[in-house]
């Protein structure tokens, strides 16, 4: 990927905002892998960008 192309490609990107700090541990325990609130454990507890995976609760 050339340089300009890449530097395109980080500019079209949106800011992430960081909401952890609303959530309660008990939402966060109850919803480990994150697919509810979009916030797994790894991330709330540790600050680990980690992906929400859907489980079989979810379902």
């Amino acid at each position: 990927m050339s340089e300009k192309n890449r530097k395109n490609k980080n500019e079209n990107r949106k800011e992430i905002i960081d909401l952890t700090s609303y959530l309660s541990p008990d939402i966060v325990n109850s919803d480990p892998n994150g697919s509810y609130t979009g916030v797994p454990s790894e991330t709330f507890y540790d600050d680990e960008l980690v992906e929400p995976v859907q489980d079989a609760d979810d379902l």
